[in-house]
């Protein structure tokens, strides 16, 4: 089975990123009923399937594209109107991507050690 075609445990993985990168709940939702479905899904169908508001919808979508979490691709409409589709990223960009904010993470708390270390020095010399 490829990447692309592996099924994730949808509850989980959403469960998972949503602790990882401290997603609201409509945004967990969201990629739950994504990866439970893996089919491509516009506004109006993730407002009905989450049962939240589209102002809310729309906010966990940026968010999730934002956090290379979706996908978004553009569609055209029975009515020849544009709109956006969303899909989940492949596991392995996903998975990408938690490292490189983990990575961030760690940097950041390193810096904050020696900062702090400097700190206790200067205070004691």
């Amino acid at each position: 089975m490829s990447p692309r075609s592996a099924r994730p445990e949808s509850g989980k993985l959403a469960a998972l990123l949503a602790r990882i990168y401290d997603l609201p709940q409509t945004a967990s939702r969201i990629v739950d009923v994504l990866a439970e479905g893996r089919k491509k899904l516009g506004v109006r169908q993730l407002v009905a399937r989450v049962r939240r508001s589209e102002r809310s919808v729309r906010h966990a979508l940026s968010v999730l594209v934002r956090k290379g979490i979706l996908e978004r691709e553009v569609t055209v409409t029975a009515t020849k109107k544009l709109a956006y589709v969303y899909s989940l990223t492949p596991l392995e960009h996903i998975v990408q991507g938690v490292r490189e904010e983990f990575s961030h993470t760690v940097t950041k708390l390193e810096e904050m050690a020696r900062s702090a270390a400097r700190e206790v020095a200067a205070n004691e010399g």
